[in-house]
Formats: structure tokens, sequence, C-alpha cells
């Protein structure tokens, strides 16, 4: 029980939460480089993948690093970076320690030196809304229209590809297709009419404040279940801080409230241990698409 009531304590921990959040908008511009990492050797930079708003990714995150710090009895810093990029190339680089990063460019991580220890569950679905009032009613009818989609580095992208080239779609050849960055600014982008089409992760519309405009969309194609993003750290980290780490992770629990609320703010229902080779059906699914060819 006291250990229950510690973890409950981590997670209400404002002040954790402030220096988190103080911290997240210090290094969000400029990037703090690897070797200023080195200066602080008992900090650990937790790095999250640039999907969504500073201010979301604190509200989603932030809980998550201040139970680390409990956990782990060093400071963790809860760190991103401005744009998918820019993470990519800090990640090479060593600048982080603890990753979550999306799905697709981890496959590109892997050779780096970073390793899967955990992911959450279930996973999500990739798909491809538009607004009802849009007269758009087939994957056909998308020739010619404005798309946006996260990145060509999206998982939901990805996975939908082979779906749209089914129904004649090569979104560079025949639509007039953007990438936006946040998957806020896609749902927004549609709605707005500054795009006819998004392709997106579609869980993006059942968490506040976009769930009050899923009535305002038609969902015309669904991808199969995609994993969630990856838990990893460095493989040179020390074992006995990854089983910390993990156990921190998959002790959370949806019997107890405050647990319960933080995973529901991640979209999922639990945290398990997990190895890169969960993640490898989805990666045979999209490994042959342009994106995986680039350097």
């Amino acid at each position: 029980m006291r250990e229950k009531k510690n973890y409950r304590t981590c997670v209400h921990d404002g002040k954790a939460l402030f220096l988190a959040f103080f911290t997240f908008l210090l290094v969000m511009v400029p990037i703090v480089s690897r070797a200023d990492s080195k200066i602080s050797p008992d900090v650990l930079r937790f790095g999250i993948f640039p999907y969504k708003s500073p201010k979301t990714l604190i509200d989603m995150y932030g809980p998550l690093a201040a139970c680390l710090e409990k956990k782990l009895g060093k400071k963790v810093q809860l760190v991103s970076a401005p744009d998918a990029t820019s993470f990519f190339e800090q990640v090479k680089d060593g600048g982080y320690d603890i990753i979550i990063p999306s799905v697709t460019m981890y496959y590109k991580l892997r050779p780096v030196g970073y390793k899967v220890i955990a992911m959450g569950v279930p996973g999500f679905y990739g798909g491809i809304i538009v607004r009802k009032d849009s007269g758009i009613t087939s994957i056909a009818q998308l020739k010619g229209k404005k798309v946006v989609a996260q990145g060509e580095f999206a998982s939901a992208y990805l996975s939908l590809l082979p779906q749209l080239a089914a129904e004649g779609i090569v979104p560079h050849k025949n639509t007039n297709i953007q990438f936006a960055g946040k998957v806020d600014s896609l749902v927004y982008g549609v709605l707005s009419k500054k795009y006819d089409v998004a392709i997106m992760r579609l869980d993006t519309l059942d968490a506040s404040p976009l769930d009050e405009f899923r009535d305002q969309f038609t969902i015309l194609l669904r991808s199969s279940e995609i994993p969630q993003f990856p838990i990893a750290v460095k493989t040179s980290m020390d074992e006995d801080m990854i089983a910390i780490i993990r156990k921190t992770f998959t002790a959370l629990s949806p019997d107890i409230p405050e647990e319960l609320t933080l995973l529901k703010s991640l979209q999922i229902k639990k945290i398990i241990a997990a190895t890169d080779a969960d993640y490898q059906d989805f990666y045979e699914k999209v490994k042959g698409s342009d994106y995986f060819q680039q350097p």
C-alpha cells in the first residue's frame, strides 16, 4: 500500500509538473545539444515526439515524467523539439535518454543505440476524414483534392497508402497533398475548409477539445490496427535503471483513479513490457514506402 501511495503522490506532484513544464518550454527552442546534456549527468532527458502542441504534450506526459523522478531519485526533464526533423536529429545525436518517437520513425532510429522497453495498448487506427458537408463520399473523389497529413513519416499515412493505391489514389501524383506537422492542425484544417481531406490517427478525434467536432466528420477509410508509439531507452543505460523505468510504466493500473486518469490522457488502457519484435509485423507492412528509402 505504501508503494501505491508514493506513486499517487508523484502523479499529483504539482511542483514536479511545473518544473517539467518550465524545462519543456526552455528546450523547445533552441534545442539543447548533446554536449550540453553531458553537463548534468544526473539528469535524464525524456524526449517526446512533437506530434501535438507543447501544452498538450505537457498535459499528457508531464505526470509520467514526475513519476519517474520519484522512482529514480533523479531529475527527469520532459523535452521535445520544434518539429519531426529536429527530433530525429536529436535522437540520432544521443540527445535523449528515454524516447517516445513515432512508430515509423523508430524503425530508422533502431541502429543508433535505442531499444524498446514498453508500449501502450491497445493500438490506434489511421483514417481518412472529410467534412460531412464536403460532398466527398468515396476514395475515388480524392483526385485533385487538397489533402493534409502529419508527415511522410506518419504511421497513419503510411499504413493507408496501399489501400489508397488500390483505389487509384497516389497522393503525390493526383492530389494536392501537404504536411502539417501536428495532428491537431489536421482536424482544424479540414474543419476550416483549408483542406478537403485529412489522413490521420483517428483517436485524435476522441480527445478534448477535438471530440466536440467529431460529429462533423465522415470517416471514408480506416486502416488496420497500428501499435502505439514505443517507449525506448538508450542501449547503454544501466540495466537496473531500465528495470525501474519499465516497472514504473507497466505498474500503472486502471483500477486506481489517479492512474486511470493518466492512462486515459495517453489514450491507452495500460502499458505493457515490449521489445522491438512487437513492432516488426507493422514494419513489414510499411517498409516498402518511399519514407524508408530516404537516408
